[in-house]
């Protein structure tokens, strides 16, 4: 199973997904995709709204689940 957690900027995702990690250690929590030193810099701010930006963090999710 695969669980997503979308919301607006401080909405409390990281702290909803850590308290649920911390009950829940049998989930393997995945990094955000814009920590992924391929997915920053300018470019990706630059498209951070566009389908491309989000195609390749949609892309960098999937590769990581293995």
């Amino acid at each position: 199973m695969r669980i997503v957690v979308s919301g607006t900027h401080a909405s409390g995702k990281s702290t909803l997904i850590d308290a649920f990690a911390a009950e829940h250690p049998e989930y393997r929590v995945l990094p955000d995709p814009f920590e992924d030193p391929d997915l920053t810099g300018p470019q990706v701010i630059e498209l951070a709204g566009s389908p491309v930006a989000r195609l390749a963090q949609l892309e960098h999710a999937i590769s990581s689940c293995g």
